[in-house]
């Protein structure tokens, strides 16, 4: 799907209509900006939060498309401050296991803004492709949660691919 309109009207739609497809539809979607040319996919990203990754992460998917694009595969995790948080690096060992013997690098972002922060590793360390693996919320966390699916889909300059558990 296109992430992008011509316009700002249609970038705000389309937008929001690639969004609303990556977290309602069962089946991976890529989104792809607006002016991309295809090249060869090397990198992988894997935005990741570490909460519940043995229910969340599709690992075979992930080990698939890890394998058959013969890629390095870089997990990003963002956050607020420099203190490691120890639920986050128990989640992160059981990440380990379930994607060996894959190959992987963690890049822990510390940043006040997730969305910048992955946006510009990406950037920087020339990344190909980036998995989200949007969460379910309910109605009051969606009043209050800023959709970082919508902010990676909307600004970011390679394809982002949905993962569902």
């Amino acid at each position: 799907m296109g992430s992008q309109g011509a316009s700002a009207t249609n970038y705000r739609f389309f937008g929001s209509q690639s969004v609303q497809a990556m977290k309602q539809l069962k089946w991976p979607v890529i989104t792809v900006t607006r002016g991309a040319k295809f090249s060869d996919v090397k990198k992988i990203g894997l935005a990741c939060d570490f909460e519940n990754v043995i229910e969340s992460t599709p690992v075979d998917e992930i080990k698939k498309l890890v394998g058959d694009f013969n890629a390095e595969l870089h997990i990003l995790n963002s956050k607020k401050d420099e203190e490691p948080d120890p639920e986050k690096v128990f989640e992160s060992g059981l990440m380990s296991e379930m994607l060996a013997p894959l190959p992987h690098e963690y890049h822990f972002i510390t940043t006040q803004n997730t969305d910048e922060g992955i946006i510009d590793f990406i950037e920087k360390n020339t990344i190909d492709l980036l998995i989200v693996m949007p969460r379910r919320h309910n109605l009051l966390d969606k009043l209050i949660h800023r959709s970082h699916t919508k902010q990676l889909v909307l600004h970011s300059h390679v394809p982002v691919m949905s993962l569902h558990e």
